[in-house]
């Protein structure tokens, strides 16, 4: 009968499905991901961030600036005659502050901390982006593939529509409801496509954001190098044990941002200790005096002071302290609660891989070849007429519907690759990258 060159547009959707076909210009997963990190605006801000505080922690070990006067001390104010009164002077001075070096060392040091803790922000953020674009990249390559496979099916039913409307005209046996359905069944398969067409576009747009100069015909046909080694690498990640989590989540950047910030509250708080001290500064200055009236030299003056700041009371420094170590102990509490979180959201993903794999080899290797041979097996019946035509519509509604789940299945999957990537195979550097 006709409706047998059904099976060729079944096999060619499978084929697309599985991505065996590939256009030239396609993108794959991994050049994506890569051009959206190079040219993410965020991570460069970070990268500059960390490169301003490194150049601002070599400043907080000189001095302060000076402070210079200049000035007239005890000027006669009923005639301004400067040489009339012999303490009338014209003053220069200078004051220069001498913060010990201890306090210059500890903001020294507090500031490379924030620069340090700027450098694991650039490496979360660069995990960020290749997780974030990725997921992006899959949810398009799923819609593009479910287009696929509809317009496929779609074909298919019309074919069959055809061959039963023209069975139903030119013989009294036939039913009319077979070409009814088939068209109700079209036309159900084109409101999903509608649908379907617009999360595209909606998906296309996000792409955009990553990389917004990308040529429109590199989203055609997605490709589908790399797929095959996320899959790889899900299989690894997932067959992880308890310690093995435990090592590499302790290295994840999210991770090392929170002993970071742990460094950060100790300095703060042996600044709040370094308070307690005096801070000491200098003073000199030099006075001019004019010749008296009657033309007697009068002799130039000259003044140097030491001083210093005493904490008479503490109850400042008191305070300062208690906060400083309140804030370290929030920050202690806030660094285990994110080793907990990225221990069990990671554990979590790890639970869902192993059940995405199986539902996937099921669908693959059983459910779909299974439904394929009905499908051949009911079209020999209805030669002779032992099978009905909804019999084999049915069997082929229930592929298409097989393969979308294998295709939800796998982009659930490949989703679930990257972001166990994303927690166990993302590390970040001890010390500061310094971009440039």
């Amino acid at each position: 009968m006709t409706h047998r060159k059904g099976c060729a547009p079944i096999a060619t959707a499978l084929a697309l499905f599985l991505g065996l076909t590939q256009a030239s210009g396609a993108t794959d997963i991994n050049t994506f991901s890569k051009r959206a990190v190079e040219l993410d605006p965020l991570r460069k801000a970070v990268d500059q961030r960390e490169n301003s505080l490194m150049a601002k922690a070599e400043s907080e070990l000189l001095l302060p600036d000076p402070t210079f006067r200049i000035g007239i001390a005890n000027l006669r104010i009923d005639n301004f005659d400067f040489n009339r009164e012999p303490m009338t002077q014209m003053t220069l001075g200078i004051k220069q502050s001498l913060p010990r070096r201890t306090t210059r060392e500890l903001n020294r040091d507090l500031t490379r901390s924030h620069a340090h803790t700027s450098s694991f922000e650039y490496s979360l953020r660069t995990a960020e982006v290749l997780r974030d674009s990725r997921l992006d990249w899959l949810t398009f390559r799923a819609l593009t593939d479910r287009i696929a496979l509809i317009s496929e099916q779609k074909v298919t039913l019309e074919t069959l529509y055809k061959s039963a409307l023209n069975l139903y005209q030119n013989s009294t046996s036939a039913r009319q409801s077979s070409p009814l359905r088939l068209q109700a069944d079209i036309l159900l398969l084109e409101d999903r496509l509608i649908e379907l067409q617009s999360k595209r576009a909606v998906a296309e747009e996000r792409l955009r954001y990553w990389d917004p100069n990308s040529d429109a015909d590199h989203w055609d046909t997605p490709s589908a190098e790399g797929l095959e080694e996320l899959k790889a690498n899900l299989q690894a990640l997932a067959d992880l044990d308890e310690e093995a989590v435990a090592k590499r989540v302790s290295q994840h950047p999210s991770n090392l941002l929170s002993q970071s910030r742990v460094k950060s509250q100790e300095i703060q708080t042996d600044l709040a200790h370094d308070a307690y001290g005096p801070q000491f500064g200098i003073e000199a200055s030099y006075g001019f005096r004019d010749n008296s009236p009657i033309g007697s030299q009068r002799s130039d003056f000259g003044s140097i002071a030491l001083t210093f700041t005493v904490p008479l009371r503490q109850t400042r420094q008191d305070l300062n302290v208690r906060a400083a170590n309140a804030a370290k102990a929030s920050s202690d509490l806030e660094q285990a609660e994110t080793q907990k979180r990225l221990v069990r959201e990671a554990n979590q993903l790890r639970a869902t891989a192993q059940r995405l794999i199986r539902q996937f080899n099921l669908i693959q290797d059983e459910l779909l070849p299974l439904t394929q041979a009905q499908i051949v097996s009911l079209e020999i019946e209805t030669t002779q007429n032992s099978a009905t035509l909804t019999e084999v519509l049915d069997a082929q509604t229930r592929l298409i519907e097989h393969q979308l789940k294998l295709n939800t299945t796998e982009e659930a999957l490949l989703k679930t690759a990257v972001q166990l990537e994303f927690y166990l195979a993302t590390s970040a550097p001890q010390e500061a990258h310094h971009a440039n």
